[in-house]
């Protein structure tokens, strides 16, 4: 009973906050964002968490340092929560007046090809931009998600994301055989590859083990298709650049444990030069290590 209530309240709070940000210009719901990022944000139990693993993960940071990342995170990720509504208004025209886009063109070579093509991305900058710039360019993406606790938000959440998303793919074996049927129809698949997953391998991030899932890998090298790495930076306030890299080399030796290894410790070390390059724009506050 008490969490049905909890959820109710979950879900008007966030219908509320949707319909808010949802009237404001795209700009200035991020600023409004930034600022209740960087004002809530510090008193959030996650903060502890997310400066404990910066700490690991960089650890000749000075304290002030440390601070100025955290800060920078909370505000990052106060601004990306607030810009994904109005992102729903958004159309061409309106999305190249805020987004540099960099590499097109294999954008359109993975929608030339006769396979299918695996983007993935990191929870950087507004990560909503990766997949939705790929719709942008009539390349929708099917995204790999993970399932809310809450179903009413879980279920806005994929309404919002509805207008530059193929389909939603929730992890678990149900989202396997949509990932599967998506790839033999040549389509495009989105994931986000960043997360912990405890069913996943060990690879290394950032000079530690972390769990991974494999499944990007294990789709490449069964299918042959494109593994295609998408970046989004914020430039400043509520602008981006969005970079679609060459599709990396795929090498099989034979042995598929260790194939799928190589390709995720080159994958993670993709996205950990990204945060190292922009340490608060990514979340921190992930258990993305088990503890030690």
């Amino acid at each position: 009973m008490l969490k049905r209530i909890r959820y109710f309240a979950e879900s008007m709070l966030a219908k509320f906050a949707y319909c808010i940000f949802r009237l404001l210009p795209f700009n200035v719901a991020s600023l409004v964002g930034g600022v209740i990022g960087r004002t809530l944000g510090p008193f959030s139990s996650r903060d502890k968490l997310a400066r404990k693993n910066l700490q690991r993960a960089i650890p000749d940071l000075d304290e002030k340092q440390v601070d100025e990342i955290i800060t920078g995170m909370w505000d990052n990720l106060g601004r990306m929560v607030a810009e994904f509504p109005p992102m729903n208004d958004m159309n061409k025209h309106a999305f190249a007046k805020i987004v540099e886009v960099e590499g097109v063109e294999h954008i359109e070579q993975a929608k030339q090809s006769a396979k299918g093509s695996l983007f993935f991305s990191g929870h950087i900058g507004n990560w909503e931009m990766a997949p939705k710039t790929v719709a942008i360019h009539d390349c929708p993406l099917g995204l790999v998600y993970r399932q809310g606790n809450n179903p009413e938000v879980d279920k806005l959440i994929q309404n919002m994301r509805g207008h530059y998303q193929s389909e939603g793919i929730p992890k678990g074996k149900g989202g396997s055989r949509q990932l599967i049927k998506i790839l033999r129809q040549a389509g495009h698949i989105g994931i986000l590859v960043d997360q912990k997953m405890n069913e996943g391998i060990a690879v290394d991030f950032f000079g530690r083990k972390a769990m991974t899932a494999p499944t990007i890998a294990l789709l490449a090298l069964k299918y042959e298709c494109p593994v295609i790495a998408t970046r989004v930076i914020r430039t400043e306030g509520a602008h981006f650049k969005v970079t679609i890299f060459p599709p990396m080399e795929i090498e099989k030796t034979g042995g598929q444990e260790a194939d799928v290894l190589n390709l995720m410790t080159r994958i993670n070390k993709v996205i950990e030069d990204w945060i190292r390059d922009n340490p608060s724009q990514w979340i921190w506050v992930h258990n993305r290590w088990p503890d030690e």
